[in-house]
């Protein structure tokens, strides 16, 4: 429990109304075809994911945790939309949302702030790091490694930005928190005031999905608001440049490995294609199991280990979503915190991406409820191991992800999207 102390013609799916009949949840490892289990994955070339759900989330957005459970048309609306974020949650742990209240306008600029604060000198751009780990300030090309047992001779093939919150920047553990160091006015006029607008913004909506989420799991609509007293979140801005002319990228070395996120939920907003997510193939008769080669905390927390790689389509004005560890975490794994990573290849273009990490508060307790325990009410079925057996904080949670990541050489923050 938890207490304190851009575009594609390929067609995507809106998600099925309450009842509408959707694939079974998934078991806790899945099995993948022998085509998926090559040495020499094409990671370039990999079929999109046209069955991702899209989720319309308008009647969330100022919804009060009272409402889920009222009479008439919001109350069905919104059940509904819980039905429709567990089956997500429990097939993929990706899915899309629109209607999400922030203007398309915003957005575009926020692009716009990435490109200025990358296209800053080399020697500005120094002057916006913070210590190794911290999760603030700048973040060079190659100076992160997602996956560090695969790609063994450099990092991953991005460049980032950090922005915490004042809450995250107060209840930060030893490897990371502090202040985030922005570029002064003269530097880069208006740039801190369109980051923190969009990051008020962003958790107004985090904290409307949780809501939805919390139902999603069975629980009450204000299960998790207890918890955002001093919510530890994050902004991330990312620049992945274009390979050379004739390089093949492979698994030796990413845009961004694979890799799990750390929090609860993560807000995505995209301008290209390159992200990939691994989807669970269907049926067992005659195939072999894929084991995806990854960060071994992030293998912890993931319930997909085989399956195929799939492109997430580019969806006009819609947010990526995906669930995060803690989520694993409170749902012993019946909830996914599913693999990801990006591989932005044959294009000229630069790739900017924006997560925004929703966590709780430091003090908050993660444990396993017990609706998801083996045979719980709410569990998998076919899981019969408690994955996490001990509660920890969140903050202890964080920590665990940092400590893990810098004893296998790491220099960075160990999240991308």
């Amino acid at each position: 429990m938890m207490t304190t102390g851009p575009s594609s013609d390929a067609p995507v799916r809106d998600a099925p109304s309450a009842g509408t009949a959707t694939t079974k949840p998934l078991p806790g490892k899945t099995t993948a075809t022998a085509e998926t289990t090559k040495v020499a994955e094409d990671v370039e070339n990999v079929p999109e994911f046209t069955d991702i759900p899209v989720l319309d989330v308008h009647v969330a957005l100022d919804a009060p945790a009272s409402a889920f459970t009222e009479s008439g048309p919001r109350g069905d609306a919104l059940r509904a939309l819980a039905n429709q974020m567990r089956d997500a949650c429990t097939q993929s742990g990706f899915f899309l949302i629109k209607n999400y209240g922030v203007p398309a306008a915003q957005v575009a600029d926020m692009f716009a702030q990435c490109r200025r604060v990358f296209a800053l000198p080399k020697d500005a751009k120094n002057k916006l790091r913070a210590p190794a780990g911290s999760g603030r300030g700048y973040v060079g090309i190659g100076e992160e490694n997602l996956n560090p047992e695969v790609q063994i001779n450099d990092g991953d093939l991005k460049e980032g930005y950090d922005i915490g919150s004042v809450f995250f920047e107060q209840n930060a553990g030893e490897h990371f928190g502090g202040a985030t160091p922005w570029p002064t006015e003269d530097v880069l006029p208006g740039f801190r005031a369109a980051c923190s607008s969009y990051f008020a913004d962003m958790y107004k909506l985090g904290c409307a999905m949780l809501r939805v989420l919390a139902v999603a799991m069975g629980q009450p609509a204000d299960f998790f608001d207890a918890c955002l007293k001093q919510p530890m979140t994050q902004l991330r801005l990312l620049r992945y440049p274009p390979t050379p002319p004739g390089h093949r990228m492979t698994e030796e070395q990413l845009s961004c490995a694979a890799h799990t996120d750390y929090g609860a939920m993560t807000l995505l907003a995209v301008d290209s294609p390159g992200l990939q997510i691994l989807v669970p193939n269907s049926g067992t008769a005659g195939t072999t199991e894929s084991d995806v080669v990854a960060h071994p905390i992030a293998r912890q927390h993931a319930a997909i280990h085989g399956g195929t790689w799939m492109r997430v389509p580019m969806v006009p004005n819609t947010l990526v979503v995906n669930l995060a560890d803690m989520i694993a975490r409170l749902t012993n794994r019946t909830f996914h915190s599913t693999m990801h990573r990006v591989v932005h290849s044959g294009a000229s273009q630069d790739r900017y991406s924006m997560p925004y990490f929703f966590g709780v508060d430091g003090d908050a307790v993660v444990q396993v409820l017990p609706e998801f325990l083996p045979g719980g009410k709410l569990a998998n079925k076919e899981i019969k191991e408690v994955y996490f057996p001990e509660p920890v904080t969140f903050a202890q949670h964080l920590q665990l992800m940092y400590d893990a990541t810098y004893a296998l050489g790491k220099t960075g923050t160990a999240r991308a999207e």
